[in-house]
């Protein structure tokens, strides 16, 4: 989790900048197993002044995006 300054912070990021992001949080998206399924990132044109209620409920959408993966892998 990136609370402000994205692109300060990683300069050789050039899509952050493209995207005029200041901050982002990203998870891994893990299986049951708990085996890496890929990643998912969220982007904020502004500083991040909520980052303990946007990680709790990013944490809850990774886990839904995660078994939908896996409800779609199983078809």
């Amino acid at each position: 989790m990136v609370l402000s300054d994205a692109t300060k912070n990683y300069p050789c990021a050039h899509k952050l900048a493209e995207l005029g992001a200041e901050a982002y949080i990203g998870r891994r998206i893990a299986d049951a197993h708990g085996q890496s399924m890929g990643q998912i990132f969220l982007l904020f044109r502004q500083p991040l002044q909520q980052p303990e209620f946007v990680s709790s409920i990013f944490r809850v959408f990774t886990a839904r995006v995660a078994a939908e993966l896996q409800r779609q892998e199983q078809k």
